[in-house]
């Protein structure tokens, strides 16, 4: 947690951040944030074990952020974006991940969200390609631990839905036309070329640095 905390800080020393760089007691010390830096996210995203690259959209409102690691591929649009004249600061953190739909039945999908997903939520798009998502709204202010401990939960939820379903020939049911299977989020265009596999034997993305947030480490 105290690398976490020192990310969270880099951009911003508040008063509980100079109390943590004096004493280096983080645990007396929790931050309170209503806002994240497009660096803190990235910062955060590379001390657990990513590669992070900025996706150019266009867009003056949001970021979006492409993350890979061993287990895969996923992004993260960070949203309510504001500027003060020297940073970018944004009060929505929405990271989300496609995976291949193939063999994955709407009745699989559906005991999957009412039974093991924890903070996410899941839909197959008409081109038979599943998307995971999930959103952490800062507004109001939450602590940098519950902050980490959502994305923590967010990275357990892929696990568990990646392995959870064997992939295989298209399952038959009809999709529908879904343009936008999650309204009321936000994807980067292209980032739905970036599949990742499903089934048993697929690689995780919890890390031994995740692993470590979900123990509240």
């Amino acid at each position: 947690m105290k690398k976490l905390f020192a990310w969270l800080c880099a951009a911003v020393m508040t008063a509980p951040c100079a109390a943590f760089a004096q004493a280096n007691q983080f645990q007396q010390a929790p931050v309170v944030l209503d806002s994240v830096t497009p660096d803190q996210m990235t910062g955060f995203l590379q001390s657990i074990g990513f590669q992070t690259e900025y996706v150019d959209t266009g867009s003056k409102n949001s970021i979006h952020i492409k993350a890979i690691s061993g287990g895969g591929t996923f992004f993260t649009s960070l949203r309510k974006c504001r500027s003060d004249g020297v940073e970018i600061r944004c009060a929505l953190v929405q990271p989300y991940l496609y995976f291949s739909g193939q063999g994955i039945t709407l009745s699989m999908l559906n005991n999957y969200m009412l039974t093991r997903s924890e903070v996410s939520i899941a839909g197959i798009g008409g081109n038979g390609v599943g998307i995971l998502a999930s959103k952490t709204y800062l507004d109001g202010g939450v602590t940098d631990r519950h902050f980490a401990a959502r994305l923590a939960y967010f990275f357990k939820d892929v696990d568990t839905l990646t392995k959870a379903f064997q992939s295989g020939a298209l399952a038959s049911v009809s999709y529908g036309k879904a343009a936008a299977p999650l309204d009321g989020f936000e994807f980067a265009p292209g980032s739905e070329n970036s599949v990742n596999a499903v089934g048993p034997n697929t690689p995780g993305f919890v890390n031994d640095e995740i692993r470590a947030l979900l123990n509240g480490e």
